[in-house]
């Protein structure tokens, strides 16, 4: 980094690194020779940013960034940085995963930001981003954060599964968070608090958040916990949601808070939305299925 200069582009052979990177540079690229497998950046002071981006114009793209553990250390760091592209990066074991501070319009492609101790993909104070096909599951606390006064992001085609939280709001609005999958998160899917207001949510897939309850609700799929009233139209709740459970598995106005408008809700699964991969005996099985169908159809065409 100390030689480089602007567009610069620095090709990373495969290996493990133990170091903490500053980026100051304008329009520099780095990426790894051979993608995430085959190159660990791993951070060489835990209480420290594994990447520190300070500049704009920065690409970063193909390592596995690890164990930068101290609190609100990430793997990936934006500060006051614009137009970065961060792409195609496993970012794991950090305090979190990737995390834009007073950034914006900057892109996250395809990144996975698993196993954090807090939040997978964390924005604060930043604008104008657009995060796509991104995965931040198994998080300890929160899959995917919009913090303090971030607005007009565009969330798409992410999946934020098996965290306490899959989606936060937190004084953040005019945000498109649509076609993304939230499932299983342990106590909500979606949080919104403190004047979240004005976000598109629709087109996700918001399936078994929080804990099922005996009328086949769950507590709770959306949670929002203020007094705004929230639209949340053109989600799919799940099979066998109803206006009823649906209803119920929506924390608002029946706990004194803002209502939540989720009518009309899609029948089935939103396609623009990822679904996950499925587990192998269930791939099984529905290979069974196709091929009986397949079978039957040639019995058919051979009456």
């Amino acid at each position: 980094m100390n030689n480089a200069t602007a567009g610069d582009v620095i090709i990373v052979r495969d290996g493990t690194y133990n170091e903490n990177v500053n980026v100051n540079v304008a329009h520099l690229t780095i990426r790894s020779q051979n993608g995430s497998a085959n190159c660990t950046v791993n951070a060489s002071n835990s209480g420290d940013h594994v990447f520190d981006v300070t500049a704009d114009y920065v690409n970063i793209s193909g390592f596995t960034v690890e164990n930068a553990t101290g609190n609100y250390k990430a793997g990936i760091y934006l500060y006051g940085s614009q137009h970065c592209n961060i792409s195609d990066n496993n970012v794991t074991n950090n305090g979190c995963g990737i995390y834009l501070d007073s950034s914006s319009n900057n892109t996250l492609t395809n990144n996975t930001a698993n196993s954090n101790h807090d939040t997978g993909i964390f924005l604060q104070s930043s604008s104008s981003n657009t995060l796509t096909s991104n995965t931040a599951n198994s998080n300890n606390i929160r899959g995917i954060l919009l913090y303090y006064y971030s607005s007009s992001n565009t969330l798409t085609s992410n999946t934020a599964s098996d965290n306490v939280y899959g989606i936060f709001l937190d004084y953040s609005s005019n945000n498109n968070v649509t076609c993304n999958w939230v499932h299983d998160n342990t106590y909500a899917g979606f949080y919104l608090v403190h004047g979240s207001t004005g976000n598109n949510i629709s087109c996700n897939n918001i399936i078994a958040n929080g804990v099922l309850q005996a009328d086949g609700s769950y507590q709770w799929q959306f949670y929002s916990n203020q007094n705004n009233a929230v639209e949340a139209k053109h989600n799919y709740w799940g099979a066998g949601m109803n206006n009823n459970t649906i209803d119920a598995s929506i924390y608002d106005d029946e706990n004194g808070k803002g209502e939540v408008t989720f009518y009309p809700y899609e029948a089935g699964y939103v396609p623009c939305a990822p679904i996950p991969e499925l587990p192998t005996v269930l791939l099984f099985a529905v290979g069974l299925l196709m091929l009986a169908g397949y079978v039957a159809l040639r019995k058919r065409k051979n009456k």
